[in-house]
């Protein structure tokens, strides 16, 4: 029996942290925060939040625009099961995936 492990066929970095936050610099309090990582061929987006009373007001945009630069030259691969329309405006595409859940 053979494995195959896709990082084995491709040169990986280290994997690095990806976490950029909105703040209001006159309330001193983060808006929004988008988190994800890298390593340096594929880059995983896992979190986007934006404080309730914050939404509706660009705030997600900016950060998934901003990830996405700081990401450039790299797949970005979305680990979400909801907001898919959201984030079909900036280019993403709905693709299968394999999904392992713990035993209960």
């Amino acid at each position: 029996m053979t494995f195959t492990f896709p990082w084995r066929t491709r040169k990986v970095k280290h994997p690095v942290a990806i976490k950029l936050f909105y703040e209001d610099p006159q309330a001193r309090e983060t808006m929004g925060v988008i988190l994800g990582m890298t390593d340096g061929g594929v880059t995983y987006l896992t979190d986007l939040l934006v404080v309730e009373k914050y939404r509706g007001k660009g705030i997600g945009t900016l950060l998934v625009e901003q990830f996405i630069e700081a990401a450039k030259d790299t797949t970005i691969v979305l680990l979400t099961a909801d907001a898919n329309d959201f984030y079909k405006k900036f280019g993403f595409e709905e693709r299968a995936a394999l999904v392992r859940k713990p035993k209960q």
